[in-house]
């Protein structure tokens, strides 16, 4: 009886699939930084001028999403897919974050850097 029980778990554990295994629709880990950097340049824009006028602002910061995604030849659902990977694997989106912030840093204005 032990045996079979031996044969069963070695059977499921192998069926099983690692965590860091790419997914189907995940985008390349580049592809995603530049385009998590352009959604949040298009989020401050959008705080920036929301108060003046705030339903046109908010048409604006949808249309700015989708040219986003195109200009960048991905869906909203590849976005999504791989945004939901990296969250399940906090340490890779842990990674992106902090290389998105230093793709802001890198291109904001030599003014704003004194």
């Amino acid at each position: 009886m032990k045996i079979y029980l031996l044969i069963i778990s070695c059977w499921l554990l192998s069926c099983s699939e690692p965590n860091l295994k790419k997914k189907e629709n995940i985008l390349d880990k580049t592809l995603f930084e530049n385009v998590l950097k352009e959604i949040q340049l298009a989020k401050s824009s959008f705080k920036i001028t929301k108060k003046k006028n705030k339903t046109n602002t908010e048409k604006l910061l949808a249309n700015t999403y989708s040219e986003i995604y195109k200009k960048n030849n991905i869906s909203e659902l590849d976005f999504f897919t791989t945004l939901n990977f990296y969250s399940e694997n906090p340490k890779e989106l842990e990674e992106v974050y902090s290389n998105v912030l230093k793709l802001l840093i890198s291109e904001r204005p030599i003014t704003d850097q004194k």
